[in-house]
């Protein structure tokens, strides 16, 4: 992280690329809590730079929608998804 950060800023849709996929592997690896913090922060990043209906945006919003429903945090999951666009029946889930 630290290196995108310095190589490209820390509101580059890279650097927040790479926020999403560290937050894809926290949650394989069971961090849900790890997950939503770096979910969240892309996805306020991406909002602001690519845009709400972009798909790396879409994309951190799976992924912190995913963090929150591991946390058990479900109606707050459920709105997320609403707002961002995105569904527990899409077919891109984080991987």
């Amino acid at each position: 992280m630290a290196i995108c950060e310095k190589a490209f800023g820390p509101g580059h849709p890279n650097t927040n690329r790479t926020r999403y996929n560290l937050s894809v592997l926290l949650m394989n690896s069971g961090l849900a809590t790890e997950a939503l913090a770096l979910g969240e922060t892309a996805l306020a990043g991406s909002e602001k730079v690519l845009g709400r209906n972009h798909a790396w945006t879409k994309d951190s919003a799976r992924v912190t929608a995913a963090a929150l429903d591991a946390l058990g945090r479900t109606e707050k999951a459920k709105a997320l998804g609403e707002r961002s666009g995105v569904t527990s029946s899409d077919d891109r889930k984080p991987s």
